[in-house]
């Protein structure tokens, strides 16, 4: 089953996330709860770290920001994420 994200807002990084940025790209990996009721997310964790505790930090807050659509998505879904520092193309 594919998911779909009915709303997703993970331009909006603090102001820390962009104090660390470093020079390569950093992955990891979330795990995210939803409801699949409603769609909404219900608890996020980091599954693997990128290595950089403010960017797993801004990744949790905008992934318990998500929304999908009822019904069209299972309990637990795994959202890999990639830091690019900002200039540089992934």
């Amino acid at each position: 089953m594919i998911a779909r994200v009915v709303v997703l807002s993970l331009l909006a990084f603090s102001t820390m996330v962009s104090r660390a940025h470093s020079q390569g790209a950093e992955s990891g990996v979330v795990l995210v709860d939803v409801d699949p009721t409603t769609g909404k997310v219900t608890g996020a964790r980091i599954l693997q770290s990128t290595g950089n505790a403010a960017y797993d930090n801004a990744a949790l807050r905008k992934f318990r920001q998500w929304r999908f659509k009822p019904g069209a998505t299972a309990r637990h879904v795994k959202i890999p994420i990639t830091f690019v520092p900002a200039g540089n193309r992934y």
